[in-house]
């Protein structure tokens, strides 16, 4: 079984490239140079928890679930890389984490609802 750190990894490449975008579009997101998309990618450099996240909220899914769990969750909203420049992929990034803040909110409610029951 991979560790989160390989699945990362996996899911940046797997990500990138589901979401039909290239790894400039993906820099010019992150706001770093080109040659860090791939080497973030390769694991010749560590990813830190701030690129994750932005990744997380553009792809609108945890870079650290397993494959199945992405493809399960994942709304991929970048259809074929329609979008291109920083300002477009800035805007879905803020799009998806309202969508994931809300579905989180939904199964706290859910939780919240069943423990109810309970008493």
């Amino acid at each position: 079984m991979r560790d989160a750190s390989e699945n990362i990894k996996a899911n940046m490449i797997f990500l990138r490239k589901k979401s039909g975008l290239t790894q400039a579009q993906v820099a010019n997101y992150l706001d770093v140079d080109p040659d860090m998309v791939s080497k973030f990618e390769n694991g010749s450099t560590p990813t830190s928890a701030e690129i994750v996240e932005k990744l997380s909220a553009l792809y609108s899914c945890s870079l650290e679930c397993s494959r199945k769990s992405i493809e399960e969750e994942s709304i991929f909203l970048l259809l074929d890389g329609v979008y291109k420049n920083r300002e477009d992929l800035q805007a879905i990034a803020s799009v998806n984490r309202i969508a994931m803040n809300l579905g989180e909110m939904k199964n706290l409610l859910d939780e919240a609802g069943r423990n109810q029951d309970l008493r």
